[in-house]
């Protein structure tokens, strides 16, 4: 277990703090600093957030989980707990795709 937990608050704080900056240099997206827990649940301005899962996994091979399934649909979730490069990449993703709206 020790092996397991090793690095894990670190790595979820710096995921943390890799999201909200993205977050704040976004004009389309909306969320409290995420200063807690292992997801963070953004609302999207341009809508329903299936439009952005959709196009987001078609054009951008990722995957979010959108605002529909919590009966919320201009929000969408995203996991903070993975690895950080991997994070990146997808924020880039993500990112990318807000822009092709």
């Amino acid at each position: 277990l020790d092996a397991i937990m090793a690095g894990n608050a670190e790595r979820v704080a710096a995921n943390r703090a890799l999201f909200d900056a993205f977050v704040s240099s976004r004009g389309d997206l909306d969320c409290m600093p995420s200063d807690h827990g292992l997801t963070a649940f953004p609302r999207w301005t341009g809508g329903d957030a299936t439009a952005l899962d959709e196009r987001l996994r078609d054009r951008f091979d990722t995957g979010i989980v959108p605002g529909h399934w919590f009966e919320m649909p201009d929000r969408f979730r995203v996991g903070l707990s993975g690895d950080t490069d991997d994070l990146g990449r997808a924020l880039d993703r993500l990112g990318a795709c807000l822009d092709s709206f």
